[in-house]
């Protein structure tokens, strides 16, 4: 069961195909470093924002998450809740950081 997780992400998220078919020297730093990932952390689940192919991403192995993930959230809610949810796995009383 893979419980780590290791999301890949930044300014390269374009929209689907685009990396691979549109943008070749990115793609050609972007391909080695999904297979080194997997070389590494063979254990970990990995994840990403950039818009592969299904094609690649079933080579590769990686899950690629929906663009409005990345672009879709509300900042004061979201953070908020990570800090809560931060605070209940360190088992830290509300209130006290």
């Amino acid at each position: 069961m893979v419980n780590e997780k290791i999301l890949v992400t930044g300014l390269c998220t374009l929209h689907w195909g685009r990396l691979e078919f549109g943008n070749i020297g990115n793609y050609y730093i972007v391909e080695p470093l999904f297979r080194l990932l997997h070389k590494h952390f063979p254990n970990y689940e990995v994840l990403t924002t950039f818009q592969m192919t299904e094609e690649f991403s079933r080579k590769e192995k990686v899950q690629v998450l929906p663009m409005e993930i990345y672009y879709n959230w509300d900042l004061e809610k979201d953070v908020k809740m990570h800090i809560m949810m931060w605070k209940k796995q360190n088992n830290i009383v509300l209130g006290t950081i």
